[in-house]
């Protein structure tokens, strides 16, 4: 998602809650919605993901929805954008975009878990002055400040943002305040490498540079690494296809001396 993409505040339509209730069209409205904003996600519309976030938690907060409901919004969204792709012939796996991979189990598992945190979180603040859409709603507006302050802050994409935004509301029966907030919009800072790991990348890359360009100067200064990686108390890495499978090979025979040591047999 493009960092400055701007994102339009979208609710759930909501007919008057005093209407009757034979009349009452916001479900079918709601599934509606997300049906559409899969669609335009298939078709490359970067903000139709948080803006199916925002639907959720206002069809939660307005006891349109609940827990139990969390596949059936995933599953309304994905349809959606599979029937675009279908038609475009562009359905294959992997091939439905990032965290849609139908083929995937696990990426399912954790899709339909996000909407489940964002209707938890909604549930929580259900009945509050300030609820959790209108956390979200400030959440992305903190992230557009930021990134109009900053356009190469390392900021999380928007709907990254709500998810972990609904995680750390989870937390509290009070509204995150701003600055809670603007902690989940932050990219997590890298973590500092250790010499022995910047010196075990810079090895990576002289070996790879040495297979391609003989030379005495790069011979030496593999030398002169691989001196300085044992010395740290590090192991030498594979680097070439060969190596790689020789090193598996020897972890593979590591392991049946070992299994055999411990009173296993080992059946080929």
């Amino acid at each position: 998602m493009a960092k400055n993409a701007k994102l339009a505040v979208v609710n759930a339509p909501a007919p008057e809650a005093e209407a009757p209730r034979t009349n009452d069209t916001r479900l079918r409205d709601f599934n509606k919605q997300l049906l559409e904003l899969g669609k335009v996600s298939a078709e490359g519309g970067v903000l139709a993901k948080p803006t199916m976030a925002l639907a959720i938690v206002k069809a939660a907060t307005d006891n349109i929805i609940g827990e139990a409901d969390a596949e059936k919004t995933y599953d309304r969204y994905l349809e959606g954008r599979t029937s675009i792709l279908t038609n475009a012939k562009k359905l294959a796996v992997g091939g439905i975009g990032a965290g849609d991979d139908i083929a995937s189990a696990n990426s399912r598992k954790a899709n339909v878990s996000k909407n489940l945190q964002l209707i938890k979180a909604a549930v929580i603040l259900k009945g509050n002055d300030t609820t959790f859409h209108d956390v979200l709603t400030t959440a992305a507006k903190l992230r557009e400040d930021i990134l109009t302050e900053n356009n190469k802050a390392e900021v999380k994409p928007v709907f990254d943002v709500f998810v972990d935004c609904a995680r750390a509301q989870k937390k509290s029966e009070v509204p995150l305040t701003d600055d809670e907030i603007r902690g989940e919009i932050y990219k997590p800072e890298a973590a500092e490498k250790s010499d022995l790991d910047r010196i075990i990348g810079l090895y990576k890359s002289a070996r790879k540079l040495a297979e391609e360009i003989r030379s005495t100067g790069l011979d030496n200064a593999v030398v002169e690494l691989i001196g300085a990686i044992t010395t740290l108390g590090g192991d030498v890495p594979p680097v070439t296809d060969a190596e790689k499978e020789a090193a598996k090979n020897d972890e593979t025979e590591k392991a049946k001396a070992l299994l055999k040591k411990l009173g296993f047999q080992i059946v080929k």
